[in-house]
């Protein structure tokens, strides 16, 4: 499937992140994390759903779940200032 938004194209097939038509390189725990975003946009995801989701069966630390958000959003060029 291929998600487009602003100037972001994500490829859920090839596994692919393009913005402005540039690759953006992500790893496969953060493009899970925007699939999945993307996939759930119309509804509010609580911290243990995203978590049973990417990282299923696993403990993660509040870390390595802001790192992963962070790293998606700065994919996506959402400072956290203007979205």
């Amino acid at each position: 499937m291929i998600y487009q938004f602003h100037d972001c194209i994500l490829d859920t097939s090839l596994y692919t992140l393009h913005r402005a038509g540039q690759r953006i390189p992500l790893r496969p725990k953060a493009l899970h994390m925007l699939r999945f975003l993307l996939e759930a946009r119309h509804r509010v995801v609580s911290r243990e759903e995203l978590c049973r989701v990417v990282w299923p069966n696993q403990a993660i630390s509040d870390a390595t779940l802001s790192s992963t958000l962070r790293a998606v959003r700065q994919a996506v060029g959402d400072s956290g200032e203007t979205q």
